[in-house]
């Protein structure tokens, strides 16, 4: 018999964490739900007293709870478990809150609109790749993929992302190490000593090389194939 994907839900509402747990025990024969908590906190204590074989290879932890968030949870499992999947529910989109999670090395980020289907692609996709990105996060990067043509390998997309990192001024990669930090256009463009103008002329540079046009993508390429020292 195939070893089922061991999961873990963190969610402070009930109700929403046991609709999950139970889409996914009902319509996923293939995992199996071995711990639940409704925050942080409550997840370590319970992954203190579980056996190796009951370790979630996949959390779903939502980002926003009471006394331990998302974010402190997230960097807990980095730093603790670092095997460990992570997906974050949220119903958040805003673009410095999804660069946060991004640079803890989450494995996936879902809103919490989705349906089950999304969420069950995700599952599959992070149990197969590693990693899933729903389509506003994601689409950015797959479109300049594609500009590379459909059989990449991820070798070749590496190679292909590394040779125009090379390509770019020190200035605009001082903008892609500013833009992870999460900060807005305004204060980086006064961290780089700047105008908004000018600053505004190195995004549009650095996108166009890259071929995408959103931060968040910019983001996700270089947290992916380690561009910068996000730490």
């Amino acid at each position: 018999m195939k070893t089922r994907t061991k999961i873990g839900l963190v969610d402070d509402h009930t109700l929403f964490r046991r609709c999950l747990s139970a889409l996914i025990t009902e319509h996923l024969e293939e995992y199996i739900i071995t711990i639940e908590a409704t925050n942080g906190n409550e997840l370590m204590k319970q992954m203190s007293g579980l056996d190796q074989s009951s370790i979630p290879d996949i959390v779903i932890l939502d980002s926003n709870m009471p006394i331990m968030d998302g974010y402190e949870t997230a960097n807990w499992l980095k730093k603790n478990y670092p095997t460990i999947k992570v997906i974050i529910l949220s119903m958040n989109r805003d673009e410095s809150a999804i660069i946060r999670m991004l640079k803890l090395g989450v494995s996936g980020y879902l809103v919490k609109t989705m349906d089950a289907p999304e969420l069950f692609s995700a599952l599959n996709k992070i149990s197969e790749n590693g990693f899933y990105y729903t389509d506003f996060i994601s689409e950015e990067v797959v479109e300049s993929i594609k500009q590379e043509g459909q059989t990449m390998t991820e070798f070749d997309t590496r190679l292909h992302i590394k040779s125009v990192w090379d390509s770019l001024t020190e200035k605009e990669r001082d903008f892609v190490r500013f833009s992870c930090s999460g900060n807005r256009y305004r204060e980086i463009s006064l961290q780089m000593k700047v105008g908004e103008e000018t600053l505004n002329m190195y995004r549009e540079r650095v996108f166009k090389k890259f071929n995408i046009n959103s931060r968040i993508a910019l983001v996700l390429l270089a947290v992916k194939n380690k561009l910068v020292d996000i730490q």
